[in-house]
């Protein structure tokens, strides 16, 4: 195998150079481990390049000087050379999980939307139903893959394992807090899965009874159930009764043969989007900013959710007052401004649902925020636990303002509002 490339002399000359720069960084790394006749012989070597380089001299004469050097680095190269494709594929990974992890520090931090608390503006994980009486099939092997890689979606169903009633079980709780942290009508356990087949993660796995057959199913932890089995399955039972027959569950009255689909559901995952982390060290966050912030030090926060990110938007900071009236949000006892959502709000136009008073902003209340906080609420005011249920968020928790939806590819796809 040939030691140098026998084209031109100009990339013979562009290939001394690789040689020399790997050369001195030998001599940079290794010349206090080298015994004195090897590291003589490298600086001989590199010298030997160097000086044939600057002379001109042909291209044997510079191949000669290439081969010298390359000579005194396999004795003395140690792990820089000879190199193993092996040690490079480990060097670029390091340097690129390096770069990786920098640029998410300071610059973009990629965040997952896990809820639907700043829905229409942004999405957390929705749903699609598939209902047997519907000419809509769900989608086949092919189409899931597709609409895996561009909506993110997953499909899931219930087959009925035997003939009989659909019963769903109830909670029974002993304590508040347990209540409060159950976050379902219905009951389920928290089991332990995979994500991306690899990650491990926390799942919640329900249980139904189709006659005296139990079936189970599992989603992921922040996604609200009860949504599906109210808009698929409850919305066609009457008068649904609590039956004790097998514990506290939910009789449906609807019956299903062996086979059946009980439950076909498509769950489409919640807006990926880049954070800006770099501007708000230069500036200050501005009202209608929709900002990721840390709840580490957020009292009001349960501990069970304290520490995660949540992304919000920012309706107002130390000093302000605020309240709600006739779903209009109000600051400093105007309409507030400074972002699309208020006004969508205020008018509740198209999906956007209006202002609720609620906790801290309840009907006749005004919050005062105090010196060195902001207060975070979400667009979807009915359903979003925010400043006015847990109070203020720090200035030294805040990590930096929504930039980009990159994914899934849907209508959102682009600039964050």
């Amino acid at each position: 195998m040939a030691l140098f490339s026998k084209s031109s002399i100009k990339n013979l000359r562009k290939e001394a150079g690789h040689w020399l720069r790997l050369g001195h960084k030998v001599h940079a790394y290794r010349k206090d481990v080298l015994s004195d006749a090897e590291l003589a012989n490298l600086c001989q070597s590199i010298q030997n390049l160097t000086d044939t380089l600057q002379e001109g001299h042909d291209e044997e004469s510079l191949g000669k000087s290439i081969a010298k050097l390359e000579k005194a680095l396999r004795r003395s190269g140690g792990c820089f050379y000879p190199k193993s494709n092996w040690a490079e594929n480990v060097e670029m990974f390091l340097v690129a999980a390096i770069l990786a992890i920098g640029i998410r520090s300071y610059f973009v931090q990629p965040f997952k939307i896990p809820t639907n608390s700043m829905y229409p503006t942004y999405n957390g994980m929705t749903f699609k139903i598939y209902e047997s009486s519907s000419p809509e099939k769900p989608p086949g092997a092919i189409a899931r893959i597709w609409r895996k890689a561009v909506l993110g979606s997953a499909y899931h169903q219930v087959i009925a394992p035997a003939d009989g009633e659909l019963r769903i079980p109830l909670p029974v709780f002993h304590s508040n807090s347990e209540a409060r942290n159950h976050n379902s009508y219905f009951s389920y356990e928290r089991v332990s899965g995979r994500k991306w087949l690899i990650l491990p993660t926390t799942l919640k796995e329900f249980t139904f009874f189709v006659g005296n057959q139990p079936v189970t199913l599992r989603v992921p932890l922040d996604f609200v159930f009860d949504n599906v089995i109210r808009d698929s399955l409850l919305k066609s039972s009457a008068h649904p009764e609590v039956d004790r027959t097998l514990g506290r569950v939910l009789a449906t009255g609807i019956r299903f043969k062996k086979g059946d689909r009980v439950l076909g559901f498509e769950i489409l995952t919640g807006d990926a989007l880049f954070v800006d982390r770099f501007s708000y060290h230069f500036m200050r966050p501005k009202i209608g900013d929709p900002f990721v912030f840390r709840t580490s030090n957020i009292k009001g926060i349960s501990p069970e959710h304290r520490g995660k990110y949540y992304i919000k938007r920012l309706v107002g900071m130390g000093g302000d007052t605020l309240s709600v009236r006739d779903a209009r949000l109000y600051r400093n006892g105007q309409p507030a401004e400074g972002a699309e959502a208020f006004e969508k709000n205020g008018r509740q136009e198209g999906e956007y649902e209006g202002y609720t008073n609620r906790w801290r902003l309840d009907t006749g209340l005004e919050d005062t925020i105090p010196p060195g906080h902001y207060y975070a609420m979400g667009d979807n005011s009915d359903q979003s636990s925010d400043s006015r249920a847990w109070g203020y968020v720090p200035e030294s928790e805040v990590v930096g303002k929504a930039l980009f939806i990159y994914y899934p590819f849907t209508s959102r796809f682009g600039p964050a509002r």
